[in-house]
């Protein structure tokens, strides 16, 4: 018989014990029961979101292992966990929570699941320890071997769209009936003076990103393969905010309706991405805490973001200023092929220059088309702590939300 794809879902905090829960499922593995991944096996140039992804939507068995570490972290339990019961609803995957610690997790989505070790006991709480590992590993046991005696099966999920409208920084007529409505007029004008009202970091965290995991919530119900259109003026950064929400890993497939080249065209975040790529314009600074990232593709804003930066060297150790390779302007992203490429190659931007200038926080700054800014944060994952800034004046940007991303 073929090995049960095994994945485990857990906070690097809560490493030393998934190293022996690992030892404990050992034999499972020799005896060709199971086959198990976690992203401690990926390999020197492979990139980390998409082993991860890859292995999650494929595994047969999630291991949630259940923390204050677990719970708190906005990866694992809003991407990985989110995905995992997307997955266990549509029959496509067995979810199994291991409580490692004690913590409440009763009101979790996985609160009803059946746990291991026995009767739910956090792993730190047994006398020996090696007994609840074996009692989790018998457990898996069991669990493997039914699923390996059981005919395969095939998902009936049926791919769902549905529409999010958000009124951001003025009213827009929906062309249809959207599923959601979101009126978030109140936090953003265009017409304020002296200069734009944006929404605060206390706003985001507070009011607009409950909202939008409200939402995400009530527009999933448990189904997975959602593609969520979304309508609306929006600011750059709710954009990003908006896609860190929605994340491909989840299932979701985002739709929006942009402006190129004088037409309007659907962007879909599945398109297949094209050979564009950016490149570093100017490059200044030292390793630091705190790195400043400026993507302009819309058209060149160096001249305003070099005064940005050199007001605010107290703030940003460094700075990173991109363009596409071909240009910025209105001609520069012709398709969402085009924004496909440049969104993953941000990332791929990100992920080198945070751990280059060795940095905790990375601050960025869009100039470039909404739909790029919500593609892009689709995929903004295990890039650490990010803080997208809005637009207020010229060479004033305020902060928006800060998003740990893993």
């Amino acid at each position: 018989m073929t090995p049960v794809t095994v994945f485990f879902s857990y906070s690097h905090r809560d490493e030393k014990l998934r190293d022996k829960l690992a030892l404990h499922l050992a034999l499972l593995q020799k005896q060709g029961v199971i086959q198990s991944w976690h992203d401690r096996k990926i390999m020197a140039g492979m990139e980390w979101a998409q082993a991860i992804d890859d292995n999650l939507n494929t595994a047969e068995i999630i291991l949630l292992l259940v923390s204050d570490n677990f719970l708190a972290s906005d990866y694992c339990y809003d991407i990985e966990m989110q995905r995992a019961m997307e997955r266990h609803a549509a029959q496509e995957a067995l979810v199994v929570p291991i409580i490692l610690k004690p913590v409440d997790w009763s009101g979790a989505p996985f609160g009803k699941l059946q746990a291991f070790p026995k009767d739910a006991k956090p792993v730190t709480k047994w006398s020996n320890r090696d007994e609840a590992f074996m009692n989790i590993a018998q457990g898996i046991r069991t669990v493997a071997n039914t699923l390996r005696e059981r005919p395969p099966t095939v998902s009936k999920a049926a791919p769902v769209t549905a529409k999010l409208q958000i009124h951001g920084w003025k009213h827009q007529a929906a062309d249809q009936l959207p599923d959601v409505e979101l009126d978030w007029t109140p936090y953003f004008n265009l017409d304020a003076r002296p200069q734009r009202q944006v929404a605060d970091l206390q706003t985001w965290h507070t009011i607009l990103l409950p909202q939008l995991k409200q939402v995400r919530d009530q527009l999933t119900g448990g189904r997975a393969n959602l593609t969520l259109d979304i309508q609306g003026l929006l600011p750059l950064s709710a954009a990003l905010i908006i896609g860190t929400v929605f994340q491909d890993a989840a299932g979701y497939t985002l739709q929006t309706t942009q402006r190129t080249v004088g037409n309007n065209q659907i962007w879909r975040s599945n398109a297949s991405p094209s050979s564009l790529k950016f490149k570093v314009v100017e490059e200044h600074g030292t390793p630091g805490d705190d790195l400043l990232m400026i993507f302009a593709i819309s058209g060149s804003s160096w001249a305003e973001m070099g005064t940005v930066y050199t007001h605010s060297k107290e703030q940003f150790n460094a700075m990173i200023y991109v363009e596409p390779e071909t240009g910025t302007g209105e001609q520069s992203l012709g398709s969402d092929a085009d924004a496909i490429a440049l969104a993953l190659h941000a990332k791929t931007l990100i992920q080198h220059y945070r751990d280059q200038y060795q940095a905790k926080r990375i601050h960025l700054i869009f100039y470039t088309p909404m739909g790029f800014c919500l593609f892009l944060g689709s995929r903004l994952r295990l890039v650490g702590d990010v803080i997208p800034y809005e637009r207020v004046a010229y060479g004033i940007y305020q902060p928006s939300a800060e998003l740990q991303t893993g």
